[in-house]
């Protein structure tokens, strides 16, 4: 019986193996914070392209290895000739431990692929980008990306710390009202 079992067992592995071949192996979901670098053409036409320097937010939703969103990039640092803002529809896939996205940028700035995979830290991702289309077609630079906090983080109390606050509270209301009294 037991020899019987071990032929099943293997078999049913080879075959789970192609479904989940295919599955991305990061998750890019949720709120991303973006830095992008790229050069613009030199308008003098001395060869030196002025450096462009942005940084944003993207919303990405993921749905198995699609993936989709906006992304809200302002000009931080850069010339006159550098785009002040950029809006983008993003979409994409992660295949494997790689990102594929396409953005269509807002403002008739043209189109552009990002690709890129997990950075060296946790929740970051590095890559590349090429312009495909629009007033800066042939351009190219690099984007780095953390995931952003979901909310804020408050910072909160332990039973200790609660402990000493109450006593501070209760020693200093104890000092205002002997002020209070001796006047």
């Amino acid at each position: 019986m037991r020899r019987a079992l071990f032929p099943i067992a293997l078999s049913l592995l080879f075959l789970a193996l192609p479904a989940t071949a295919g599955e991305p192996t990061i998750d890019v979901a949720g709120l991303w914070n973006l830095h992008a670098e790229t050069a613009v053409p030199s308008p003098e036409g001395d060869g030196v392209p002025p450096i462009c320097e942005f940084e944003g937010t993207a919303q990405i939703s993921q749905d198995g290895t699609s993936i989709s969103g906006s992304a809200a990039l302002g000009l931080i640092d850069g010339p006159v000739d550098c785009p002040m803002e950029l809006a983008a529809t993003v979409t994409g896939d992660v295949v494997g431990d790689t990102v594929q996205m396409g953005l269509l940028m807002g403002g008739n700035l043209g189109t552009a692929s990002f690709s890129g995979s997990e950075g060296d830290f946790p929740d970051t991702l590095v890559g590349n980008m090429d312009v495909s289309s629009g007033p800066f077609a042939g351009i190219s630079g690099f984007w780095d990306a953390t995931r952003g906090a979901a909310g804020l983080d408050i910072p909160t109390l332990g039973t200790v710390g609660l402990v000493l606050l109450v006593g501070l509270l209760l020693a200093a209301a104890t000092v205002l009202l002997r002020r209070r009294q001796a006047v």
